[in-house]
């Protein structure tokens, strides 16, 4: 039987916390964190992923 992956859950924020973090230019669409190594490792282990 062939082993299957699952995305990890993924924790939530709520609204005020993301808007502060987006303020820090610690959250944000993927295009607006340059050479982030998380977004490739995502790109790597989920290649249909489109960074939202």
């Amino acid at each position: 039987m062939p082993a299957t992956t699952t995305a990890p859950a993924l924790p939530t924020l709520p609204r005020a916390d993301y808007a502060r973090l987006e303020q820090r230019g610690l959250a944000g669409a993927v295009p607006a964190i340059p050479d982030s190594a998380v977004a490739e490792r995502w790109r790597t282990d989920y290649p249909g992923w489109r960074g939202r």
